[in-house]
């Protein structure tokens, strides 16, 4: 829409441009601070604006936009507000809202909108997709974190929507026997797009030529003379294990001559490090007109590394991450950190929904938090809901400021297709070489260190520290004497009564009348120190088989 066009809707409308929108929705975010009232704010999408300017011409794009926001302006009251945020996107602020009256009050513009649109001359769709979140007087959020979490919201809807469109398009052109129409595009492009969206590596080559293509990182990986690839078979052939090759070259030569017209077989290749790499090639062969072999093209997958992929959140997993660990130990020495993640009450969002959902959460709080990292560190999949960064050469607070911003987007209520759900999360760091100079060392410290936040209350993060070892280790350490003292007949094991005398009378306490005193059971270890058995109950762990039977008797 032109300038003009624009200052008419606004005109119209009464609503504003981007910049003064954006400014008089801090102001409204700050009234609404101070006068402790909740404000909801909507980021809606007009359905459909580019088709009709293209079908229809601008002008009629303009009338959409006209109409749309004559139903909105009727239902705002002051102070709330309505601004255009892009050619099709708009924020509306609605003060002292909720997100239920929010969302209440778009959905009777949206019945609004198709009861009234041919009144204003419009004979197509007239609807918008929205999302709504609400901003309390706590909150500490920017405005353009505000829009984003609304837009997020909104493209839930956005989504279904272009879905729902692309079934209804399928099952009309099917019911009118309609054929797809032809599709050009380009080849380059394409195998771009293909080679940098999987894992595996793409290849393509010309059956008369001899001439292959393989993507950069294959070429980095295997030291191949380059992308473009002369008689590729035969240099292959150099990089094939011994026992691998003729099945190899046999293979390749079937695909060559059109004895067959589909490629699946594993192989080990070796890469620039000298290392034996087993690979999948499965591809498929494609014949001109005259039914010569023309083109060769499939994907190659290096399996070793498909085992140090975690499937679910795309994540490298704990495999991955030893070795590279054990890589930078050995190879530079240059510090680095280790941070250890668990998700708190996890088993929360089970209960609630179920595990395929929490499946789901695991991934997209995998996606979000990757997303937070800086260039230097890497996140890692390891067991449950736990995850690991590794951070190469950071600043000394770095691990903290990455867990602070991991613990602000995490520190409110999340929402995932409609399902609303609250996950804090807790740390342990350890650091090289300062905690340790071994990976499971690392580990352990790490551990421990994320152990000791969740005792102090979860939500935090931890930094190893050589007092955390006796506070785990102690626990750990008593349990193994309590065990062994259980399967040695309760050795050192002695029971101290702890009578109760009342004061006034100076008679033994009776409880309940029963004429039992109060009494704790210790355990004695026979170097002299005294534990209650109480005190092992910290470490959740079992004991053993608890007969206390032949400890009854070891006391008498």
């Amino acid at each position: 829409m032109g300038t003009v066009e624009w200052q008419r809707v606004v005109d119209l409308t009464q609503i504003m441009d981007r910049r003064n929108g954006k400014d008089r929705l801090a102001e409204l975010i700050e009234l609404a601070r101070q006068e402790q009232k909740m404000l909801t704010v909507v980021f809606y999408d007009i359905n459909g604006l580019h088709l009709i300017n293209d079908t229809y011409g601008h002008h009629e794009g303009d009338n959409l936009l006209l109409y749309v926001s004559k139903i909105i302006v009727e239902g705002l009251t002051e102070p709330d507000l309505l601004f255009r945020l892009s050619e099709d996107e708009f924020i509306l602020a609605l003060y002292d809202e909720t997100e239920d009256g929010a969302a209440e009050r778009m959905e009777k513009a949206l019945e609004l909108l198709e009861k009234k649109r041919e009144q204003f001359g419009i004979y197509y769709d007239a609807s918008f997709c929205y999302g709504v979140t609400a901003v309390y007087p706590s909150d500490k959020f920017s405005v353009n974190e505000i829009i984003t979490r609304a837009d997020e919201r909104m493209y839930i809807q956005k989504r279904n929507f272009h879905i729902d469109r692309a079934g209804m398009r399928l099952r009309r052109n099917t019911e009118r026997g309609r054929t797809a129409p032809g599709f050009d595009y380009n080849r380059e492009f394409l195998y771009e797009a293909l080679a940098s969206s999987t894992d595996d590596y793409v290849f393509i080559g010309d059956m008369k030529t001899g001439i292959f293509r393989y993507p950069a990182a294959m070429v980095e990986e295997f030291g191949l003379p380059g992308e473009i690839v002369e008689n590729a078979a035969a240099v292959w052939g150099v990089l094939i294990h011994p026992e691998d090759k003729k099945g190899f070259l046999e293979s390749n030569q079937d695909i060559a001559d059109g004895r067959v017209e589909h490629h699946n077989i594993e192989y080990r290749a070796r890469n620039v490090f000298g290392e034996w790499c087993w690979l999948r090639c499965r591809g498929r062969m494609v014949r001109d007109n005259e039914g010569k072999p023309e083109y060769f093209a499939g994907f190659i997958t290096n399996m070793g590394k498909k085992n140090l992929i975690d499937h679910m959140t795309g994540l490298y997993n704990r495999y991955e991450l030893e070795g590279t660990v054990k890589k930078h130990l050995v190879d530079d020495g240059r510090k680095f950190g280790l941070m250890i993640l668990d998700m708190d009450e996890f088993k929360n969002v089970n209960d609630l929904y179920d595990r395929s959902f929490g499946d789901e959460v695991l991934r997209v709080t995998a996606q979000m938090i990757s997303s937070l990292l800086p260039s230097n560190a890497r996140m890692y999949r390891l067991d449950g809901d736990e995850f690991a960064i590794l951070i190469l050469n950071g600043d000394w607070d770095e691990h903290i400021q990455i867990f602070n911003r991991i613990r602000y987007k995490m520190h409110r209520q999340q929402e995932f297709e409609g399902k609303k759900y609250y996950c804090t999360v807790s740390a342990g760091y350890a650091a090289f070489p300062e905690d340790g100079s071994q990976y499971l060392e690392l580990v352990k410290c790490a551990k421990y260190s994320l152990e000791h936040s969740k005792l102090l209350g979860k939500d935090r993060i931890t930094c190893f520290s050589p007092d955390i070892l006796p506070e785990k280790e102690r626990p750990l350490e008593l349990m193994e004497l309590l065990r062994e003292s259980i399967e040695h007949g309760f050795a050192g094991f002695s029971v101290a009564y702890q009578p109760q005398v009342e004061a006034a009378t100076g008679k033994l306490f009776r409880r309940g009348g029963a004429g039992k005193m109060d009494l704790r059971k210790v355990w004695q270890h026979i170097a002299g120190r005294i534990y209650t058995a109480f005190g092992a109950q910290r470490t959740n762990q079992p004991v053993g088989p608890l007969d206390f039977q032949p400890g009854r008797r070891t006391v008498r």
